[in-house]
């Protein structure tokens, strides 16, 4: 007769192993699948067209311009080139490398758009690697397609920001930490280099390690507590040390929304305008939320209650991986985050709770399995309950239709539209900085919208009159637009001596009313016109 311990060992039969081969096997070519439309948009456009537009990427872009040139880790495009105390440099010490390969903007462009794509697929596949740790295989690289296939997903990973790494590295830090937790408590020491990582590269990291300390120590976890905080202690804290001692020194609100995140939130007045900040961006997270599964949802009063429903689901479902997990790390950093973009001074969009969009999917798939067991439960059942299972079903199979539609219009018409939109003003705006670099001094300081492209294309120093955020909020008309009634003050604080005047300037935060009037106070100012074409004009300022 045979050992019992000899049978444990022997390999379990072929048509036993087939069944998870062929999961996997399906959920690669679901992964795989799901990556085609944004690898397209991508790598189609490795110009980066829309380089620019939304300044935070760019500033890191030329940190790592800095970086590559020996110059510390520095906002080298702002007048005195004050260190980068804001923004962290994981990325920008990754993209120093692209510098030194390719020193040539905006040719080394093509490079950005190879990274944005690696970050967009390593943050989908690490997306995919958590969910199987509490779904099935198939269940996960499905999800995870919903989030490749997100049409605001896609959309911001046509422009250079950190938030694909950090979310990247949070999903990982949690994937390893699940393993420390049921497994080797060897990898609590990886996660706490991954929760490093993720913090190094945008602030929002800080919170996965609470939320894993707090899941540890619900476990009683100590070692595992302190073998996680060894790495990532002195990270956190060397980068708060540093920042600290470099600091810029000058008193304005423009120069602290360059260099202190906190800072700026504080001096604004954003303690006092919690509560209409809140009421705010509680809204603009449910519609963030919604705006994942349909791009437009939030755009209809109908949509906005399906958002709530869906940020609802989010709760649910956290609530519910809480359960199925038996780990609740990763439903706590998704609480602190969203509670901590909901009493900032920037309204939540996908791009910035983009680590939290894999619990917004699961959410929403736990909550669709309920609702397809009640559904068949009716179904079975006879009178006004099947009746109501039959136009429940129907609406929903019409709400999917419709989010095909609106979603694949988006993906394929719409963002290559604003590509090549970008694209059109890229090609206007290159005469005017060419003008710069030929004939305005190296001296020059010039006040744009577009601050980073002025510095990349035409080398010069510049600033971009960015208003206080907090005033928005508090409907502060007068504050919204104090960069310009007194320009003087920031003129002079910056050395100002030439203005960019474009087309499209700061279309995104005020409407048309307050542009035309931005635009009449600027050209208020004494100056001389020495540069007007294709609706771009540079002044040449004359400031007692």
């Amino acid at each position: 007769m045979a050992n019992p311990a000899e049978i444990a060992h022997i390999p379990a039969p072929i048509a036993e192993i087939r069944p998870e081969v062929r999961q996997l096997r399906m959920a690669v070519i679901i992964l795989l699948i799901a990556l085609l439309p944004a690898s397209w948009l991508i790598l189609t456009n490795r110009d980066v067209p829309q380089f620019g537009r939304y300044q935070d990427g760019e500033l890191l872009f030329i940190n790592a311009k800095s970086l590559s040139e020996g110059h510390g880790f520095r906002i080298s495009s702002l007048p005195g080139q004050p260190y980068q105390t804001k923004y962290q440099p994981l990325q920008p010490l990754l993209l120093a490398a692209i510098w030194k390969f390719d020193p040539n903007f905006p040719a080394n462009l093509r490079f950005i758009a190879l990274y944005d794509w690696i970050m967009f697929v390593v943050f989908v596949l690490a997306s995919a690697l958590f969910l199987a740790t509490i779904f099935s295989p198939i269940e996960a690289a499905a999800l995870a397609a919903s989030i490749a296939l997100s049409p605001l997903v896609i959309y911001w990973a046509t422009v250079p920001t950190a938030d694909y790494l950090c979310a990247a590295l949070i999903m990982t830090t949690f994937v390893a930490a699940r393993r420390a937790f049921f497994g080797n408590a060897r990898w609590f020491v990886v996660a706490g280099m991954l929760a490093a990582g993720a913090y190094l590269t945008k602030s929002a990291g800080i919170f996965v390690v609470p939320a894993v300390l707090v899941a540890a120590c619900l476990r009683r976890n100590w070692r595992g507590a302190l073998l996680f905080l060894a790495p990532a202690t002195p990270a956190i804290l060397g980068w708060i040390a540093w920042a600290q001692a470099h600091r810029a020194a000058g008193d304005h609100p423009v120069l602290w929304y360059y260099t202190d995140y906190i800072g700026a939130h504080v001096k604004n007045g954003g303690l006092a305008a919690i509560p209409q900040i809140l009421s705010v961006n509680i809204m603009a997270f449910a519609g963030a939320a919604g705006s994942f599964v349909i791009h437009d949802l939030p755009d209809s009063m109908v949509g906005r209650f399906f958002c709530i429903l869906i940020a609802t689901a989010l709760i649910t479902g956290a609530v519910r991986i809480g359960r199925l997990s038996g780990d609740l790390a990763y439903p706590l950093f998704c609480g602190m985050l969203a509670a901590a973009l909901c009493v900032w001074n920037f309204s939540p969009n996908v791009r910035l709770i983009l680590p939290i969009i894999p619990l917004v999917a699961a959410g929403a798939y736990l909550e669709l399995k309920q609702f397809y067991r009640l559904t068949r439960d009716a179904l079975k059942a006879r009178g006004s309950n099947r009746l109501a299972a039959y136009l429940l079903t129907a609406a929903f199979l019409i709400g999917c239709g419709y989010a095909i539609r609106q979603n694949g219009l988006f993906i394929f018409r719409n963002i290559p539209a604003l590509i090549e939109q970008a694209r059109e003003e890229n090609r206007r705006a290159g005469a005017a900085y060419q003008w710069m670099r030929a004939w305005l001094p190296s001296s020059s300081v010039v006040l744009a919208s577009e601050d980073t492209l002025v510095y990349l294309n035409a080398g010069l120093a510049s600033v971009s009159p960015v208003p206080d955020s907090v005033a928005f909020y508090r409907r502060d008309h007068a504050r919204m637009l104090d960069n310009f009634t007194n320009f003087k003050k920031l003129g002079s604080f910056f050395g100002v001596t030439h203005i960019l005047l474009a087309p499209g300037d700061f279309a995104t935060l005020f409407d048309a009313e307050d542009q035309a009037e931005i635009r009449r106070l600027l050209l208020d100012v004494p100056h001389r016109e020495v540069y007007n074409r294709d609706g771009y004009q540079i002044l040449q300022l004359r400031l007692q």
